[in-house]
């Protein structure tokens, strides 16, 4: 069963690292969720929970950092700070293209920052 405190404690404790890495898709997916819903959430006028469906339409994982890059590109009002870079820099550099898995993706995304 996924528990949203597993997946928060292991992103937690792999973005105090130097050199952090997501060692499952699931892992990928609660983390690109939470790296969708920082950038989201700062970005200009409207709910950011509406801000989500067009990453939920992605279908590989390929399309979704896609997604998600391009939501970063076009928000000049993200404030950086060290562990949102390492998690987007995890994110980005994710090797594999499966199936999104919407439920851990969503789980991140409504789930407290750990930024």
């Amino acid at each position: 069963m996924k528990t949203m405190n597993n997946y928060y404690e292991k992103l937690d404790k792999e973005l105090g690292k130097e050199l952090p890495r997501l060692e499952t898709t699931e892992m990928f997916y609660f983390t690109a969720g939470q790296v969708a819903r920082y950038i989201l959430k700062q970005a200009p006028a409207g709910r950011h929970y509406n801000k989500i469906n067009p990453l939920l339409a992605a279908k590989t994982s390929g399309e979704l950092k896609k997604k998600i890059l391009t939501a970063f590109k076009s928000n000049n009002n993200i404030d950086q700070n060290e562990r949102f870079e390492r998690a987007l820099a995890i994110v980005l550099g994710w090797k594999q293209d499966d199936p999104v898995d919407e439920e851990t993706l969503i789980l991140g995304y409504t789930t407290k920052s750990a930024f």
